[in-house]
Formats: structure tokens, sequence, C-alpha cells
């Protein structure tokens, strides 16, 4: 095997020395694409490039493929990168590249391509090997992306504009702009306000939120929306302080004006002497549960943002609502 190896190198080397160059010129002219030369929107940084040749061309691939316009994008990683091109380059192994049968589209599908939208419904959805080092994401998955019939005009002119722009190197592809073109995407999917935040809150980068009152004010605001409808009393929140192996705990009170339970953070730290106790070898950081009591509900999560986003304030709000309607026979609740 270890020969085998040697040898597979050598000739690969071999290989690239008698049939691509690392800079252009008259005879070797067509660029080499490979994933780390595709960002969103742009090819850049080509390494490598080719001459008019059938050695670089994949078995049972019409050599059209590679020629004019045509989008290209990355197969493996946490993100789909997409781009536009229309000149002649041949690509590597985990590239793939369609072409639309409508070429005033290629702005705009490469914009959405790119989008939060598609890759949250990709990672959600259609993504192989998620969990691994480089999960993958195939030509039949793409094919599989919503794509509505009917398009408003407006939207599609608007996002082919940005895309444009960013291909060309008009404009920069900064947080500004893509957060304009996400919002452009959401609004051409008519998504509601909880359906953004949803997609929003799977693409922030982690951090501790304990520390950040804005943030928990936003979760606490969204709670209280979500159930204050089915209750008919006031409804309050309260967050013990994280102070020991990185939780938080939230105490829900269903009944502000009367509740005598047990605060947060005394919860929080009869909770974690209980594990002590008996589960001494516990994950602390892998805890997650809610723990009813008398008009009060505690939340128990890591100190995570991603764990107390609006979104988890909604769902955490539905998920007590269904539990509590269950014990009520549908009725309002007091």
């Amino acid at each position: 095997r270890d020969i085998y190896e040697r040898n597979k190198i050598n000739f690969l080397k071999e290989y690239k020395e008698r049939w691509t160059r690392n800079e252009e010129d008259d005879i070797f002219n067509i660029p080499i694409i490979d994933p780390d030369n595709i960002i969103p929107f742009k090819i850049t940084k080509i390494k490598r490039y080719a001459q008019n040749s059938d050695n670089f061309r994949r078995k049972g691939f019409n050599e059209e493929i590679f020629e004019k316009e045509k989008i290209i994008w990355t197969r493996v990683g946490k993100r789909i990168k997409a781009a536009y091109t229309n000149q002649k380059t041949y690509f590597e192994f985990d590239i793939h590249t369609f072409k639309l049968s409508n070429n005033e589209y290629y702005w705009f599908i490469v914009a959405i391509l790119n989008s939060d939208l598609i890759n949250y419904y990709i990672n959600i959805n259609l993504r192989k090997r998620i969990s691994d080092s480089f999960p993958k994401i195939g030509k039949n998955e793409i094919l599989q992306l919503p794509i509505a019939k009917e398009l408003d005009s407006n939207l599609v002119a608007q996002i082919s504009k940005i895309s444009q722009e960013l291909t060309e190197g008009k404009s920069e592809y900064s947080e500004k702009v893509t957060n304009e073109l996400n919002e452009l995407v959401f609004d051409l999917y008519d998504l509601s306000y909880i359906e953004k935040q949803r997609i929003r809150d799977y693409f922030s980068p982690k951090a501790k939120i304990s520390k950040n009152k804005k943030e928990l004010e936003k979760y606490i605001e969204v709670f209280i929306q979500t159930v204050s409808l089915y209750l008919n009393n006031p409804v309050g929140i309260e967050f013990s302080p994280n102070t020991d192996f990185d939780l938080i705990v939230a105490k829900i009170l269903l009944n502000q004006n009367t509740s005598d339970t047990p605060s947060a953070n005394k919860t929080k730290k009869y909770i974690l002497n209980e594990i002590f106790e008996q589960n001494p070898n516990e994950n602390f950081l892998a805890i997650q549960e809610k723990i009813y009591a008398k008009d009060c509900v505690y939340i128990i999560k890591k100190d995570i943002n991603l764990n107390w986003t609006e979104t988890k304030a909604y769902e955490d709000g539905q998920e007590i609502l269904k539990q509590l309607i269950s014990t009520s026979n549908g009725e309002r609740i007091h």
C-alpha cells in the first residue's frame, strides 16, 4: 500500500508538471478552480492554469460544461459558496456546476445559493454527513431547492443587482450588504418574523449570554408575547446569575402576583447539589431541561446565546403552553 501511495503521489506530481502551470501564459490560460478559489459571488486567487485539453474532462462530461456562462459552487463545507462565470474553466472533483435555461436569472440564482435562507434549508433538510468534518451537498440536493414559479419581479431585480455588483467587484461582501441581501430573500419567500429570526439565530456565532442584558430582555419579551394570550394572570421571568458550571436558570412566573416558589438562583443551587449527590460524573454542560412547579416553570440551559435567542423563547413558550394546556383540558389557563 505504501508503494501504491508513493506511486500515486509521483504520478500526480508529473501530471501537474506536464499539463499545468502556476502562472498564466498564452498556452496555459484556462483557470483550474478548486474549492479554495471560490468565495460567495467570486472566483479568486487562481493558482494553476491549464491548456485547452481533453485531459481535464471528467468522464461522461460534455466539453460545454466548462464553457461560457455557468454557476460553480463547492460541494463540501458548512455553507454553499457559489459564483458566476462566463469564462472557460476547469475544476476539481469537489466543485459542481450547472447552466440555466434562462440567462436572465444567473445573478439571481447565485444570490439565492449564497443566502442564509437556502443554506439553512440545506443544512436542516438536505446536506449529507452534516456531523462530519467535511459535510457534503450534491447536485441532486441542489435541484430540490424550493424556488417559486411565480416570483416578485421587483425583488428579483433588487437581488440580481446586488449579486451582479458583488460579482463584478463594484461592492464588497460586507455585513451590511449581506444583511440587505438576506432580508430581500426573506421577503421573496414571505417569511414570518419568527421564521426570519430562527435563521438569523442559526448562523449567530456562539457566545455567552449571561452578561448580555439586551439579548436576555429580547428573550423575555418574545416569551411573554408567546404565552400571555393564553394566561389570565401576568407573566414574569427572572434569571439566575451565571456563577456555576456555565448554567442559567430562568424562573417563569405564570402568576407573578402570587407566586411564592423559590427564586431562580436558589433553584439553580438546589439542582446542582442534587446532581452532585446523585451523578458526580454528570456532564453539566449538556444539561437542558424544564421543571414544572406551582405557578412557575424553571428552564435550565447552558450559558450560550443560541439557547436564549428569540427563537428559543418562542419554542420554549410553545412547549410550556402545550404542557399546561394538556393539563387544563384546553381551557384558558389561570
